[in-house]
Parts: C-alpha cells; sequence; structure tokens
C-alpha cells in the first residue's frame, strides 16, 4: 500500500490486525489500544508492533510504552471527528513522542496540512482517495499565522526573512 510518510510517497506494509487475528513473525503490525493492554507482555517480545488510538481512547495509558512502539495510529472514522487532532497535539507537544505518528481511516486531503501541524507525519489516504492527489496538500499554504507543533513561535513573533 502506498502512504503519505514525512511530505514524501512510500510503500508500506504494515498490517492493521483485527482483535481476532493472529501475530504473525514479522513485519510491522498495528493491534488496537485494548489489545495492547492485554497482550502486552507477548506483544513488546515480538518488536515492530504500532499502537491504534481511537477518539475515545485516553493516550496517557502509553506514557511508559512511547519507546517501545514503532508507530501510533490516529483512527479518524469520518471526517468529522477531530479527537485525533487532541491526540497528536497531546503525544508531540506534551508527551514528547517523535516517532512515527499516522492518521488512518477517513483522511481525507483537505485535512492533511491541518493534521501535520499537530505533529501527524504520516497518512493513510480514506479507501478511493488518491494519494497523488492527497500529496499536494502539502503545497497549499505557504505561511503559518498560528504557532503549533510544527511551527512554535507565531508568524508576528518570528524574526523577519532576510
Amino acid at each position: 500500500m502506498k502512504i503519505i510518510r514525512d511530505k514524501a510517497i512510500v510503500e508500506d506494509a504494515c498490517v492493521h490486525l483485527a482483535e481476532e487475528d493472529a501475530v504473525p513473525d514479522a513485519g510491522t503490525v498495528t493491534v488496537s489500544l485494548a489489545r495492547w493492554q492485554s497482550d502486552r507482555e507477548a506483544l513488546l517480545g515480538r518488536g515492530n508492533v504500532g499502537v491504534r488510538i481511537g477518539g475515545e481512547d485516553d493516550v496517557r495509558v502509553l506514557t511508559d510504552d512511547l519507546n517501545r512502539l514503532a508507530l501510533l495510529c490516529l483512527e479518524f472514522p469520518i471526517f468529522a471527528d477531530g479527537r485525533g487532532y487532541s491526540h497528536a497535539h497531546i503525544l508531540r507537544a506534551h508527551m514528547k513522542y517523535d516517532r512515527e505518528l499516522r492518521a488512518v481511516g477517513q483522511v481525507l486531503r483537505d485535512q492533511i496540512w491541518n493534521m501535520s501541524r499537530v505533529g501527524i507525519n504520516a497518512f493513510e489516504v480514506a479507501p478511493g482517495k488518491s494519494v497523488e492527489d492527497a500529496l499536494h496538500a502539502f503545497s497549499l499554504y505557504s505561511v503559518r499565522y498560528q504557532s503549533t507543533v510544527d511551527q512554535p513561535l507565531p508568524i508576528y513573533r518570528q524574526p523577519p526573512p532576510r
């Protein structure tokens, strides 16, 4: 599958496991937060595991495990569910998570630029949508007025360009 990672289109073989799926011996996989909590020890021994975080989940329960996870996926089940934005901000700004933070689900071109502003750096675009078209979201705006994870100082506090 093709995804956007760090503003480039790349091939990705990550498998999102359902609750009943067996964990393969190799490759990167993701599991739900509930499965991570129930099978944590076995999954830690495997490596290359990520956790999917739903809007109703509390990301702070992962505080002690952040450095052991290959990636975190924030689930966006519908366009209007913005709880993943809050999770991303908490993970980047408060918990200092510095690995891959991926948006999955109903990820549309119109959201990608704003998702990147809160620290999401990888995107699985919604089924049926073009990853090539979605990549153009990063060229929509040239100036960021507000401060956020990707630009700590607002534009009016930055030194003038030379």
